[in-house]
């Protein structure tokens, strides 16, 4: 048979029936589907902030695109990874607030205090005050006018005024091994015992110190604070946002309520607080007060010396 006579005979056969068609389309389909829409596993870590449940529902979308056979996510992995990132943010911490001068305000000495409060239920407030440092003067806007209040002179300073505080954290020592011991029982300005256990106890002064000492802390013990923070088990860190919506880092211990200090994000000082409601019921009354992630009391505070009351 020569080639025309081929060509002819496969002209005069007949041609594939609909269904062929049809079936043969499908396959060709079926194979860039799978070919355009496959996406491997991603390799990179998974970023600081992310909890299990967000962890296994990035591994679970992994594996649905991917098509591959589900595999349940390692939690042991996931709490390696939040430690990891808790433990890297605070070295960060420590490493800033050892680059910070030492600063040391007199007794009489003035700060201005701006802070942002909300709750539930009520609006937004924003609150000016004065203070000395020592914490026996105060002044506060009432009416339109600045109103001055003195404590008692013969009244003892305050261990929660920035003052008292100070001198509780000069005191301490400045190696995070030798500090943690003391982390346990030293607390400023609260009622012993808030701690549900020796960790949270250890926890809640830490919060304490941190937040009664807006200026002069000394850096060297802000930073064996932040490092000894790391031996705390449960500890954990998370991208959240503050009362104004900006980014922050939290650092908390979980717990019924989860109970942030929060830190700027390129500073790492102490700029505010947060609560955020698990949505687990109470102990005693056995009740949900607020769903899960209900921010039930945030506030933000600068704080900077200034001459004297009503200055900014």
């Amino acid at each position: 048979m020569n080639d025309l006579q081929m060509i002819q005979t496969l002209l005069a056969e007949a041609p594939p029936s609909e269904e062929a068609v049809a079936a043969g389309r499908e396959r060709l389909r079926s194979t860039y589907r799978r070919r355009a829409f496959y996406i491997p596993r991603p390799t990179w870590p998974v970023l600081a902030g992310l909890g299990v449940a967000a962890t296994a529902a990035v591994a679970a979308l992994a594996v649905g695109i991917s098509g591959t056979t589900p595999r349940a996510p390692d939690p042991g992995h996931a709490t390696q990874i939040q430690l990891s990132a808790t433990y890297q943010t605070l070295e960060k911490a420590a490493h800033a607030a050892e680059g910070r001068p030492q600063a040391e305000p007199k007794p009489h000495q003035w700060l201005y205090i701006k802070s942002v409060e909300s709750q539930p239920g009520q609006r937004t407030s924003t609150d000016d005050e004065w203070m000395t440092f020592d914490g026996i003067h105060s002044a506060y806007h009432e009416g339109g006018k600045l109103v001055t209040h003195t404590s008692p002179t013969t009244a003892a300073i305050s261990d929660a005024s920035p003052m008292g505080t100070y001198d509780t954290l000069r005191k301490l020592p400045a190696d995070p091994q030798t500090l943690l011991p003391v982390l346990y029982k030293v607390s400023v300005g609260q009622v012993p015992g808030r701690g549900t256990d020796r960790d949270s106890q250890a926890w809640a002064n830490i919060v304490q110190l941190l937040w009664n000492s807006p200026v002069a802390a000394p850096p060297r013990i802000q930073a064996a604070i932040f490092r000894a923070l790391t031996k705390i088990p449960g500890m954990r860190t998370e991208q959240v946002k503050d009362v104004l919506g900006r980014p922050a880092i939290g650092l908390y211990r979980p717990g019924l309520t989860h109970a942030y200090l929060l830190l700027d994000p390129h500073t790492y000082q102490v700029i505010g607080r947060l609560n955020i409601s698990t949505g687990a019921p109470t102990k005693q009354k056995k009740i949900v007060l607020y769903p899960a992630g209900t921010v039930t009391w945030s506030i933000v505070r600068t704080a900077v010396p200034v001459g004297g009351p009503g200055q900014r």
